[in-house]
């Protein structure tokens, strides 16, 4: 019979300084625009680069055998789908990550009892296209780490993405078809207004884009603010007519689905005032549908001409 010492069966238990694995960021990516129609196997997208730890610290196993102990690195975004290239969530879209020698995760490591990690760890990312693109996706959090499974799968090592990485199809890019767009009102009877408040028929007109340059499952978000030509400080739902007009006692209303915008500021700027969304354009002709109509605004009105000028900014954000 033969009697092993206590250590040659007892579990090996690890233990880090600071309570969590070495962990690296990994920066220089934030959106990723993508050509949807490649084949598949494409590479759209790399980084590579030495990635600083987080935080130094040392972690410690017990009972560790005198040839070390198997440490082992895999991707965490989903399955492998074959040539190491594993599922992010993200319909079509696959990583494959690679350490300094140019393998390929998952790969094996042995470490001894203690483990001091290194202040760089170099990664090669690449975003390969698995299958058909349908939509934008985001990837974000752990992408690698490293785990010693005879510790109870103990995590030793996290490389995660430093900052949410958004994954799109290429965007169209729009202009407006008609520079000059033209809201007519029509002659409107005294009697369509019943007081103060009231407003007469909407008339419709629209906004047209010519959109071009993007893919199938690209959309581009349209935003847009309306302004006062006449008064560009006006914030409120209503226009004044131009000083050219020789009716009163009414203001000009902009409304969208049935609501009535704001006017403010001509700016581009993302978030500026009262400005609101016209929805999001593919290829090809994008329409956007308003109406306008008279709000009276005095308990008496005077006949005449009632006309005004507003001008649209529009933004892509």
């Amino acid at each position: 019979m033969t009697v092993l010492p206590s250590s040659a069966w007892a579990a090996i238990t690890c233990k880090s300084t600071t309570g969590e694995p070495a962990v690296n960021y990994v920066g220089g990516l934030s959106t990723v625009h993508i050509n949807p129609d490649v084949p598949d196997g494409t590479v759209l997208a790399t980084r590579s680069g030495w990635f600083e730890l987080h935080r130094p610290l040392t972690i410690t196993c017990q009972n560790t055998p005198p040839e070390g102990i198997l440490g082992v690195w895999e991707v965490t975004t989903g399955a492998e789908v074959g040539q190491n290239i594993h599922a992010t969530g993200i319909a079509g879209i696959g990583v494959r990550a690679a350490f300094a020698t140019g393998q390929f995760y998952p790969t094996s490591a042995i470490y001894g009892r203690d483990f001091y990690p290194v202040n760089l760890k170099y990664l090669s990312l690449e975003i390969i296209k698995i299958g058909d693109i349908t939509g934008s996706g985001t990837l974000q959090g752990e992408i690698v780490k490293a785990t010693v499974p005879a510790a109870d799968g103990f995590q030793l090592w996290s490389i995660r993405l430093s900052n949410p990485v958004t994954i799109s199809p290429q965007k169209p890019t729009c202009k407006v078809a008609t520079p000059a767009v033209e809201a007519f009102l029509g002659n409107v009877q005294l009697s369509a207004f019943d007081g103060v408040g009231s407003s007469s028929s909407a008339r419709p007109f629209s906004i047209d884009l010519m959109c071009g340059g993007g893919h199938a499952a690209g959309l581009v978000q349209v935003a847009a603010t309306i302004t006062d030509a006449g008064n560009p400080l006006n914030r409120s739902d209503r226009m004044a007519l131009s000083a050219a007009s020789s009716a009163k006692g009414v203001a000009i209303q902009v409304l969208k689905d049935g609501e009535v915008l704001k006017f403010g500021p001509d700016s581009s700027a993302v978030g500026a005032i009262n400005q609101w969304s016209a929805g999001h354009a593919g290829n090809g002709l994008f329409r956007i549908p308003l109406t306008a109509r008279y709000l009276q605004t005095a308990a008496v009105i005077e006949p005449g001409t009632a006309n005004g000028r507003a001008t649209f900014t529009l933004s892509y954000p």
